[in-house]
């Protein structure tokens, strides 16, 4: 989900109200527009680990992972050749398979962009070619607001696919989930109870019977 700030008044609390109703296993959140005196103890939902990148130096931005404990979830040392990328990795466990999880905001193109899209996703295929080389058995999810990022080359180099197949915000599909295991998911898009201009991506996975979503 595009939360458009979980900063804002009564954005997490709804948020984690959400999470607990539902009862997600793994959220994704772009856009958080944390910053560091935002205290993780403030952002802090029972009996799930939080894994967050904040942007530096600009407002807005950011990203977010929230992992029930039970999975044992850890960040995954993946490098971002440039500070500005906001990506996070992280590896989860479960009974049935293992899964490596990226959570990514490439905001829109403007004069004050700090990258170009060629150099994410370059950073992104590597990212990938690596952790597809140290984990080859496991289930790979790519999932955020990416935008009008061209993807494709991930795609094809990789044999993913993108699942989400309807508008997540007005008439444009900028929220997507890619895997490497499409028969394993089923996905639906609908309002976060999270006040947003996005709509959320939520996901079930049939193999385990857990839920992702973002």
């Amino acid at each position: 989900l595009n939360a458009h700030s979980l900063a804002k008044p009564h954005a997490f609390s709804m948020l984690d109200a959400e999470v607990k109703t539902i009862g997600a296993d793994v959220v994704c959140i772009c856009e958080t527009w944390l910053k560091a005196h935002h205290q993780d103890s403030l952002f802090k939902i029972d009996n799930y680990t939080c894994f967050r990148l904040d942007r530096k130096g600009r407002k807005a931005g950011g990203v977010a992972v929230y992992v029930k404990d039970i999975f044992h979830p850890m960040l995954l040392p993946v490098s971002r050749r440039n500070e500005t990328f906001e990506f996070v990795w992280i590896r989860i466990t479960s009974l049935s398979s293992n899964y490596c999880i990226c959570v990514c905001y490439h905001p829109p193109p403007s004069r004050k962009s700090t990258y170009s899209a060629s150099d994410l996703i370059d950073n992104l295929h590597n990212s990938i070619n690596l952790l597809t080389d140290q984990y080859p058995n496991d289930i790979f999810v790519l999932t955020g607001d990416l935008n009008r990022l061209n993807y494709s080359s991930l795609l094809v180099d990789f044999g993913l696919e993108q699942i989400v197949t309807v508008p997540t915000r007005n008439h444009n599909m900028l929220d997507v989930f890619i895997t490497n295991r499409p028969d394993l998911f089923t996905c639906t898009v609908a309002r976060s109870v999270l006040k947003s201009d996005h709509f959320a991506i939520y996901t079930n996975c049939l193999q385990s019977s857990g839920s992702i979503s973002s």
